[in-house]
């Protein structure tokens, strides 16, 4: 950090602007971060614009932190299930191969096809160690190319449940940055073009864009955004009302506020549902494991008492 902050200060001192100082470092600072930077600049009014960033960051990171902690449980829970599942396939069955092949006895058909499915696992694992590999370069190319940001958003925008999660924080992203900007003095168009620069998700930035198109073309906010599929109608409506009562920027903090929120307890049901869920499919495999086996086993010691 230190070093990005002697060259953006050598940058600005060489007569750059500060967002495009600060631009030059995307891993440090974010679109959102040199957007509003950016628009302060326009205005002549710098130090506004980053006591508005300031607030904008605690508020992302409080929704952050909040949607972190709510999924921190699953998670566990999912680590915890595929731990114990592995165990089963790799370790423990493998003992009991030998035993129940040796008897002789005929083996149940659920216990048949658990061994073929743990003997296709140990001829395939140097496959699954591919797994992790192809996550982390899958994780790479999403992180560092803007087709594959655009990927994963969509990916995340058609999965069920994730995506009316997904709705509520980009509409709620996108009041905020709207409304932040209407209230550092920027005109309606001027904040559109900013909030298309400081927004990251891919697929919301082209819908600003399109906003941004319509607008400009002499279509209210609220019939620019209701035409789009991406935000929920209620973001429409409350602009509408700002419209009708001149406070837009008003009724763009209160969506902003009324999303964020949503955002949160949606998470939360998210992960409040994952819990039981996971533990029921976890419990499920392991009882279909010990079932199989314990019926395999009463077959054989049936068969030696005859």
């Amino acid at each position: 950090m230190r070093a990005a902050l002697h060259e953006v200060r050598a940058r600005v001192e060489r007569g750059d602007t500060l967002s495009s100082a600060l631009a030059e470092h995307r891993r440090l600072f974010s679109p959102l971060y040199v957007g509003l930077i950016r628009a302060g600049e326009r205005s002549g009014d710098i130090d506004a614009a980053f006591a508005r960033l300031a607030d904008q960051l605690e508020r992302d990171e409080q929704l952050r932190g909040k949607v972190l902690s709510a999924a921190i449980y699953p998670m566990l829970l999912a680590t915890a299930g595929s731990v114990a599942v592995t165990v089963l396939l790799f370790f423990v069955l493998p003992r009991f191969v030998t035993l129940l092949e040796g008897s002789g006895a005929k083996l149940p058909r659920s216990t048949a096809t658990l061994l073929a499915f743990s003997s296709v696992l140990h001829r395939a694992w140097p496959v699954l160690l591919m797994i992790p590999l192809l996550v982390a370069a899958f994780a790479a190319w999403v992180s560092n190319s803007d087709e594959g940001r655009r990927v994963w958003s969509k990916l995340l925008l058609s999965l069920p449940g994730v995506s009316t999660l997904r709705r509520y924080a980009l509409a709620g992203r996108f009041a905020r940055l709207v409304g932040v900007l209407l209230g550092g003095g920027a005109p309606l168009l001027t904040a559109l073009d900013d909030t298309i620069e400081s927004i990251g998700d891919p697929v919301a930035r082209a819908d600003a864009v399109r906003i941004r198109t319509r607008v400009r073309e002499g279509t209210s906010l609220r019939n620019a955004v209701s035409e789009g599929t991406l935000f929920p109608p209620m973001l429409a409506q409350l602009i509408g009302v700002g419209e009708d009562a001149g406070q837009l920027r008003v009724f763009l903090m209160k969506a902003a506020d009324i999303f964020e929120e949503r955002t949160e307890r949606a998470t939360q049901r998210l992960a409040t549902l994952a819990e039981p869920a996971m533990i029921v499919i976890f419990g499920v495999i392991v009882a279909f494991v010990a079932l199989s086996l314990l019926q395999a086993i009463y077959g054989i010691n049936a068969n030696s008492f005859r």
